[in-house]
């Protein structure tokens, strides 16, 4: 192996290859391998002795390259003795010769000798196959052409004459001085600036699905699509129309793959201004189009997807770009920073591979399931056997795109490609990548929609007449007893004119008072306004005033502010002996399920306390729904620590009486803020409990392995994961944490996430999960169009769960 003394420095593209290849040392994430099946007698000896010309007369298959002082250069060596290795698998299956292939593509090069790997495989009585792995860094697109067609040559000249054939291959040398001269060029600098300026706007990556890129992962799907003939045709055919058709046929059809790649982009990401990087060939000379070696440099072309654009208007900017790409992408000018920070690639290769020595060839761009770790996605678009159909393989990086991910992406761009075949002015904000049915909704119909809350209730207290339904202190309620309670509170409700669907303000602290007068609402059907008990005067006048609520309830110890001015009041420690005279029996009222159940009242967007009404209808979904989520082997040990007026406190008050469990009331203190939950933790009763972030956040730090909670209910404010982790570490592995979002608007909660420490362990926050039974849940765009997987838009629910109004 001889060694010419002239090195050269790398050229732009090389350089950024081989700086990648330097953080990437261990994987294949360059290599270029491809394989061509020879369906034809092959003369062993004389393919060999082909290949050794190919190696003489292609100075980048002699060229090695060494790093001095963190400088890399390259060198051609004289003379690069090669064995090309024959294999017989003829006894072998398809399967474990393309395994062996692959496992061939995946070889790190030792770049002190060429970076190129080849050998010939016979499976079969005139069959063979021939396998070529080049790193990147000698090769692109074309050049892989070149490979076949020289060797090609050789070889049919060594059948005819057996002797060597000189093919006068021109030196890559030649353009590594072109391109040095080119950027020393005073426009050539301007024009470099130019590029660099585009780097402000690649620091804002495409989201893919909603899913952002480590860029340390350099596992690659390759996956590909073939369009077929009927669509390939319908390209071309539109590619040809006045509007459409531009100075060649190949820019034209560039053009309409590139409008469609960011139309697609748009949908899966969300975003409106893209970039998308395109390798532009260099092959400027006449003498450069039949040279060998890495000429392509990857330059952005950026986009921006506006409100109101169609395919043709976007085609229409698509086209400036790519004018302006082309006449300001020169050979030298590709900058390292920007080439790296561009993360999606769209290569458009017009190339095609020949027969070989006239022998029918089919070719196979092996991928060696590596690529560049900072390309989330590349797509290639390709006709490489000129069959006339075109086939787009797409190399998806694996920490983006999962097994259940990366099917998606061929079928999304495929429906792109076919609404832009159907019509040029197709508005894009019609477009839609989703199935007619979405796999993101869920609605599922409650089967006990005939049986009311009160009701409910009252069955309770038939199976377990004398089990403990409250615990308030050192006292305690069974569930006949509660009931009977709850029964002459309504009957003394109805004396007082109270009837089916009237509204009553409870102003109670949390207290078994405040319980019982809930229940009896519901066994009476009206609404009840639960007010807290640190509200200022101000805010329950304007409650009062606002709902219409035709009583007041409360007592002698909050009866301080008087409001019998503007509505009847009941002192309920005053009213005690009435109360008590009054029938045990439930009353027999039906209640209607569209009434409303209860109203509260939220600071609104504009600080106005603001009425949610929510119906029996609502509450029992979401209540049926809560038991069948949350239940556990033993009842129900529920702590009521957080304000009446807060839609959390809603699963608190009702799950446990509804379902044979028992309530455990924490009452407010005199005095100071209310750290209830402390008392809740240190007293170690309760099995769940339903809270907020913002409580647990006052829980790190303590030791709770021994707490008998075996499940919290997380709801009201963003659950960070970390704080989930937090917690789970201090209660132990026994404590199953559930993420429960819904605004009161939708019933204390229509959708549910249980948190898993492997599946949520790389979320920033913990996800919110799927929607309870009974309701919808849509990610929508600003035309209120479905948004695919991933992409940003709003949040809308439906369902029995929302509020009237």
């Amino acid at each position: 192996m001889l060694q010419q003394d002239n090195s050269k420095e790398l050229t732009q593209s090389q350089l950024s290859l081989w700086v990648g290849q330097k953080l990437n040392p261990t994987s294949p994430i360059y290599n270029m391998a491809h394989s061509f099946e020879l369906k034809g007698r092959i003369d062993i000896e004389c393919f060999q002795r082909a290949f050794n010309n190919l190696i003489k007369n292609v100075d980048v298959l002699r060229t090695v390259f060494k790093e001095l002082k963190g400088v890399p250069s390259q060198t051609v060596l004289e003379d690069y003795d090669y064995f090309l290795e024959v294999l017989d698998f003829s006894l072998k299956t398809k399967e474990e010769i393309q395994a062996y292939m692959i496992q061939r593509s995946q070889v790190c090069f030792d770049f002190s000798r060429p970076p190129f790997d080849s050998f010939l495989i016979k499976v079969g009585e005139e069959k063979y196959i021939w396998f070529l792995n080049v790193h990147h860094i000698i090769t692109d697109a074309t050049s892989s052409t070149l490979f076949h067609d020289y060797l090609s040559k050789y070889y049919a000249h060594q059948i005819d004459e057996g002797t060597h054939h000189q093919l006068n291959v021109p030196h890559y040398s030649d353009y590594i001085k072109f391109e040095r001269e080119a950027r020393e060029r005073d426009i050539n600098k301007e024009l470099k600036e130019y590029w660099t300026s585009k780097l402000d706007f690649l620091k804002f990556p495409v989201h893919l699905y909603g899913e952002k890129n480590n860029n340390n992962d350099t596992r690659s799907e390759r996956i590909s699509l073939k369009l077929g003939s009927e669509i390939s045709q319908a390209i071309r055919k539109l590619a040809v129309q006045k509007e459409i058709r531009q100075w060649t046929l190949d820019l034209t059809l560039f053009n309409l793959f590139l409008t469609s790649f960011f139309i697609y982009l748009n949908k899966v990401s969300g975003q409106t201004k893209l970039a998308i990087g395109a390798p532009i060939h260099n092959r400027t000379k006449e003498k450069f189009k039949r040279t060998p070696g890495l000429f392509i440099e990857v330059f952005p072309i950026l986009g921006q997807i506006q409100q109101g654009d169609t395919f043709l208007t976007v085609f229409n900017k698509v086209k400036l770009e790519t004018n302006e790409y082309l006449r300001k992408a020169q050979p030298g000018l590709m900058d390292l920073d920007v080439s790296r920070n561009t993360s999606i690639i769209l290569n458009y290769i017009k190339a095609s591979f020949a027969d070989f020595a006239g022998i029918k060839t089919k070719s196979q761009w092996i991928h060696p399931q590596h690529s560049d770790p900072g390309h989330q996605m590349r797509c290639t678009v390709y006709d490489m056997d000129g069959s006339g159909d075109f086939e787009l393989m797409f190399d998806l990086n694996k920490s983006i795109f999962d097994s259940n991910l990366s099917p998606k992406v061929p079928k999304h761009f495929l429906m792109i490609l076919e609404a832009l075949i159907a019509d040029i002015n197709t508005p894009i904000d019609n477009l839609s990548l989703l199935d007619k049915i979405s796999p993101r909704t869920n609605f599922k119909e409650d089967n006990n929609v005939n049986i009311s809350l009160a009701e409910q209730f009252e069955k309770q207290v038939r199976n377990k007449p004398e089990s403990i339904a409250i615990s308030y202190g050192h006292s305690e309620i069974s569930y006949r007893d509660l009931n009977k309670q709850v029964n002459r509170t309504a009957h003394y409700l109805q004396s007082r004119n109270v009837r089916n669907g009237d509204t009553i303000a409870i102003y109670l602290k949390r207290s078994p008072e405040y319980i019982i007068t809930v229940l009896a609402c519901l066994k009476i059907g009206v609404t009840f306004v639960p007010i807290p008990s640190n509200q200022a005067e101000e805010r329950i006048r304007f409650i009062l005033k606002d709902s219409k609520s035709k009583l007041l309830i409360t007592n002698r110890n909050l009866s301080k502010n008087s409001f019998t001015d503007i509505i009847e009041t009941i002192l309920l420690d005053v009213s005690d002996t009435d109360i008590n005279e009054q029938e045990e029996e439930n009353p027999n009222v039906k209640v209607i399920p569209s009434a409303t159940c209860y109203i509260l009242y939220t600071s609104g967007s504009t600080g106005i306390p603001k009425g949610v009404l929510i119906s029996y209808e609502a509450a029992h979904n979401y209540l049926s729904f809560a038991d069948k989520a949350y239940q556990m082997d033993e009842p129900y040990v529920f702590p009521l620590f957080t304000s009446v007026g807060f839609d959390l406190t809603i699963t608190s008050t009702f799950l446990p009486l509804l379902n044979s469990g028992r309530l455990i009331i924490y009452p407010e203190p005199e005095h100071g803020p209310d750290l209830s939950v402390f008392d809740v933790i240190d007293e170690n009763k309760a099995n769940i409990i339903k809270l907020t972030p913002s409580h647990l956040s006052l829980l790190q730090g303590k030791d709770c392995s021994n707490s008998r909670l075996l499940k919290m209910i997380v709801g009201g404010e963003e659950f960070r994961t970390k704080l989930a982790r937090t917690i789970l570490e201090s209660f132990g592995p026994q404590l199953q944490l559930f993420n429960e979002y819904g605004p009161t608007e939708a019933t204390v909660g229509c959708i549910v996430c249980k948190f898993d420490l492997e599946k949520h362990e790389n979320t920033i926050s913990v996800p919110i999960g799927a929607p309870i039974d009974g309701m919808h849940a849509f990610i929508l765009d600003t035309q209120k169009k479905e948004v695919t997987n991933g992409v940003v838009g709003e949040l809308y629910v439906s369902g029995k769960g929302l509020a009237k109004g």
